[in-house]
């Protein structure tokens, strides 16, 4: 089976208040990534790859640079007449603190769902990184006749208030899941990728609309684990979830590994992406890069080293930068150093200025500053 009979529902805000530093002014589904994308593009991709044509991206807030980078859908193929690209805003002629939750969001949205004619949903946050095959996961949980099939992954337990924790039996039905608070060592967690049917969704929404439930695990989840058929599919491959400006980094780092960067970039599933007509990058004399990813449209005559630069960067002679990220159109300005430091969009590192973090507390400089 292929997801031509599922709708896929992103949710572009989750866990913003995790990654304050990227998430003040934007969602987390458009924070840049990897030097050309933003983390929307990984499950708009996977749904698209799978034969998803119907997909609508649930947003609460800050969601002016989502709108601008998504546009109509047409690099994944869904700029059409007939289901496409849909956003789901939470405007329904009232404001309500829930609006700014998961499940707020979906419930002020219900239409959408109510409308629809697909058998099934796929639900994503906007926080995992991953490149999987949902047909896999839906022929799973499908076979199993399960209700719910949670996408999971087995790892240290993440810095985030509401991820399930999972105990399963040797058939891979869920028996137990709580919301620990810490866990040690690691465990089967949640990844925000599920799938159920459309009417059980329905359902789910109803009845927190009814009781003014708030969270879609403690509220609506969690009493059910006995009541309903739960699975887990654990997700195969580079598998990751950003919870903190440090996860943020390190993940980013791992991209430099080239082993990651061919799972997470597998050909034959392509990550889709806004295409921006930049003229190759130039690299001028003196210019020394090595183990780097390098966006186009940047200008080098410094030195980069084990850092990932994003399109439009100017980095002038002399300046060093180590283990860093860069974002999109920030100059680094001659004879200066920066390690361990990550930059938002269009910032300036002025002349002879040093900057120096640390890989568990990477320095961050907010978009447009210049230092």
């Amino acid at each position: 089976m292929n997801g031509k009979n599922c709708i896929g529902l992103i949710y572009s805000n989750s866990y913003d208040k995790a990654l304050p530093q990227l998430a003040d002014l934007r969602t987390m589904g458009s924070v840049p990534f990897g030097g050309r994308y933003r983390l929307i593009d990984f499950p708009l991709s996977n749904m698209v790859n799978a034969g998803i044509s119907k997909v609508g991206v649930a947003t609460s807030t800050k969601f002016r640079s989502l709108l601008d980078h998504v546009g109509q859908g047409k690099p994944w193929d869904l700029s059409r007449k007939n289901s496409g690209l849909a956003f789901l805003p939470p405007f329904d002629g009232h404001s309500n603190i829930r609006e700014e939750t998961r499940i707020g969001s979906l419930i002020s949205n219900i239409t959408y769902l109510e409308d629809a004619l697909e058998e099934y949903v796929i639900f994503s946050d906007s926080n995992v990184l991953c490149n999987i095959d949902l047909t896999v996961m839906l022929n799973f949980h499908v076979s199993k006749n399960a209700d719910v099939t949670f996408g999971y992954i087995n790892g240290e337990y993440p810095k985030l208030s509401d991820k399930l924790v999972f105990k399963f039996d040797e058939n891979d039905k869920v028996t137990d899941m709580s919301l620990p608070s810490s866990v040690n060592g690691n465990v089967d967690y949640f990844a925000h990728i599920c799938i159920m049917s459309r009417r059980l969704m329905l359902q789910f929404l109803n009845e927190a609309q009814a009781y003014n439930y708030t969270s879609f695990e403690r509220d609506i989840l969690l009493p059910k684990v006995k009541t309903l058929n739960m699975y887990g599919y654990k997700l195969p491959g580079f598998v990751r979830t950003i919870d903190s400006i440090q996860s943020y980094y390190n993940i980013s780092m791992e991209l430099l590994d080239e082993k990651n960067r061919n799972c997470l970039f597998n050909p034959e599933r392509p990550i889709f992406t806004k295409v921006h007509d930049d003229s190759p990058t130039t690299y001028k004399t003196g210019a020394n890069v090595s183990n780097s990813l390098v966006a186009d449209g940047c200008i080098i005559k410094g030195t980069v080293e084990n850092c990932i630069i994003s399109r439009d960067v100017i980095i002038e002679e002399g300046a060093v930068v180590k283990d860093s990220v860069i974002m999109q159109g920030s100059i680094i300005k001659e004879n200066a150093e920066l390690h361990f430091v990550i930059t938002d969009k269009d910032t300036v590192i002025s002349s002879n200025r040093k900057l120096m973090g640390d890989k568990a507390y990477p320095f961050f400089i907010p978009k447009g500053v210049t230092m």
